[in-house]
């Protein structure tokens, strides 16, 4: 049975490479320019700015058996 492979931030090599794809696909100036588009945009930036929340949401529609708090972790 393989294990996963952890970095020395504790995160599994995975779940940074599956962020990675997230973030080239959807890139951050790309997801800003949306969310402002669609009068959603962060008026302040905050500890998790709307730009944050999408790739969020993302990862928990990718990891939907774990928690919460471990996506967020992720993140």
């Amino acid at each position: 049975m393989a294990h996963a492979k952890h970095l020395p931030n504790g995160n599994r090599i995975t779940d940074e490479l599956a962020m990675g794809i997230l973030a080239k696909t959807y890139p951050t100036a790309r997801v800003k320019e949306i969310l402002k588009r669609e009068g959603k945009a962060s008026q302040r930036e905050r500890e998790l700015p709307a730009h944050l929340m999408v790739y969020y949401v993302m990862g928990l529609a990718m990891w939907m058996g774990t928690g919460y708090g471990e996506v967020l972790r992720i993140y």
